[in-house]
């Protein structure tokens, strides 16, 4: 199993399946163990500010606690940096991208969208624009279809422009997620049928476009409680038919992967955060 102590880390999953708890959990591990990391939700509305009880999530990093900062990136915030860094003017960015004509263009096409999110993720290991002065830098990135859209968007890019900035651009995108040294991609999965079909396959596409080789997690795997197996025969059978499924889907991969189990007490957000990260991930990120 390898470990995840890469620069640029993506946690993504079916929807529904733990991946924004085990970037959180993923995050709190490496910053305890002294590195300085970037915990990231892509999108624009947050689900740590909430879960986790932070006062706000903002496109500016805000610290959650010792070496740990969080932020939020969507495509506006993202492209109006990359974009006034360079100008240095913002009311130009207004006058060029905030017009009704251009808003337009943008919408109409996703593959500039998820460019501008995935420019900004890469950035500071290709040096453009403001610094970002982490260690790592864990993405809870979108549910695996959207995820895949989002790594193929500077592929589709940079064969329409072959030159010019764009085009440069989005080449050295593809070549940092290519680079095994600086980025690593994690698929969690729940031991159920879709979930299961969805990660192996993001994994054989991982493999196939990027040369990559994924962490697969399998997050809430169940083995039956003590109090259960002494009590409840209801209780009993239902354990019992739902790892009959598990042990199926589980026998449908090949090579290792990560066991994380199922949390029955009660906690807060940050706790379950923090109990993964104590518990379960540091198989992850030895060195």
């Amino acid at each position: 199993m390898s470990n995840i102590v890469k620069p640029i880390i993506f946690v993504t999953g079916k929807g529904g399946v733990g991946k924004s708890l085990f970037a959180a959990g993923l995050a709190l591990n490496l910053s305890a163990k002294g590195r300085r990391v970037l915990l990231v939700e892509l999108g624009s509305n947050s689900f740590y500010q909430n879960f986790l009880n932070i006062p706000v999530v903002e496109f500016d990093p805000r610290p959650v606690e010792k070496n740990l900062d969080i932020a939020i990136w969507n495509t506006d915030s993202c492209l109006r940096q990359y974009v006034t860094f360079y100008v240095k003017v913002e009311k130009l960015y207004d006058i060029f991208f905030e017009n009704k004509i251009m808003r337009e263009i943008i919408n109409a096409s996703p593959a500039l969208k998820e460019l501008a999110i995935l420019g900004k993720i890469t950035s500071g290991i290709r040096e453009i624009g403001p610094p970002l002065d982490y260690d790592h830098i864990v993405i809870d990135s979108y549910s695996t279809g959207h995820h895949k859209a989002l790594l193929m968007a500077p592929k589709g890019i940079s064969k329409v422009f072959h030159h010019g900035p764009m085009g440069h651009h989005s080449q050295k995108m593809v070549e940092v997620i290519k680079n095994a040294e600086i980025c690593e991609q994690v698929v969690l999965f729940k031991a159920e049928d879709l979930p299961t079909t969805e990660a192996l396959e993001l994994v054989q596409f991982l493999k196939d476009e990027f040369g990559s080789n994924p962490q697969l997690v399998c997050n809430q795997f169940l083995e039956i409680p003590n109090e259960i197996s002494k009590s409840d025969r209801a209780d009993l059978r239902f354990y019992q038919k739902y790892m009959e499924q598990q042990q199926i889907n589980l026998g449908r991969i090949n090579g290792e992967f990560l066991k994380i189990p199922y949390i029955l007490e009660e906690k807060t957000g940050m706790e379950l955060a923090r109990a993964l990260s104590e518990e379960h991930i540091n198989e992850l990120t030895r060195q």
